[in-house]
């Protein structure tokens, strides 16, 4: 009985041992290069000076290849095994809202390093805004908006600061706009004129509806360093009041 398997035994070896030489004659593919991203976070409050950076979520990638960490008590993160890839890094914490920052990591780099500064929402809410007319001021025609807010005395005592945004749709914002305009106020209510002739020059036409939000804004503005959209044309503030005026509108003359 024993020679009657002997040649299945031999052919067994020799099928296995033509696949192990197809195998070892694959390339191996190299692992990719993967980097570690560090990087320092500074908090500014809202009237511009430094406060506690710990807490801070930063978070890279989407997906499988997401990386979330959170600053340290000095502000420093850190986020390991990235892939070569160009990044959006995303920086949040619920009181300096959400601030994008570009990065790029190349097949070369094992590290690299991108700081940010993030700055603390401001505590102004406007509260409502109504339309007063279109008038002359000196030579030049303005528009008028009155302007109805909430701030804290004790922190703004020389007046507070708000951002206005006009825009061609009712859905106007911070990032949907066509052009901002940045002030204050040391009285309220407070009327604001806003030039015809800029929002002519940002490509609102006679007849035309133009539409108009404010926000209570901090001391200084901290904007987006990542790309942001094209109906965004002076970037997207990241610190402004979370909470917008009503929308007014009016008819360019």
């Amino acid at each position: 009985m024993s020679p009657m398997f002997r040649p299945f035994v031999t052919l067994s070896v020799l099928v296995i041992g033509g696949l192990l030489t197809a195998c070892n004659n694959e390339k191996e593919v190299p692992a990719p290069t993967l980097a570690t991203l560090t990087g320092q976070v500074s908090v500014v409050d809202e009237l511009a000076q430094p406060t506690m950076a710990a807490g801070v979520i930063v978070t890279v990638g989407s997906g499988a290849q997401q990386r979330t960490t959170t600053t340290d008590a000095t502000g420093a993160y850190r986020l390991a095994d990235l892939p070569a890839a160009r990044y959006t890094l995303v920086f949040t914490r619920p009181d300096v809202g959400t601030l994008y920052a570009p990065v790029e990591l190349s097949e070369q780099q094992r590290s690299a390093t991108r700081n940010v500064e993030l700055g603390q929402m401001s505590s102004t809410r406007v509260n409502s805004l109504t339309f007063q007319g279109i008038s002359m001021v000196g030579s030049m025609q303005v528009v008028e908006i009155m302007r109805d807010a909430t701030c804290n005395a004790q922190k703004y005592p020389d007046g507070y600061f708000v951002d206005t945004y006009f825009g061609d749709t009712p859905t106007v914002s911070s990032s949907n706009y066509k052009i901002r305009f940045g002030g204050g106020a040391n009285v309220n209510p407070a009327r604001s004129a806003f030039s015809i002739s800029s929002l002519r020059a940002a490509g609102f036409a006679s007849g035309t509806t133009v539409y108009a939000i404010s926000y209570g804004a901090a001391k200084r503005d901290i904007r987006y360093e990542a790309a942001v959209p094209a109906n965004a044309p002076n970037g997207v503030t990241s610190n402004l009041n979370a909470t917008p005026s009503n929308v007014v509108s009016f008819t360019m003359p």
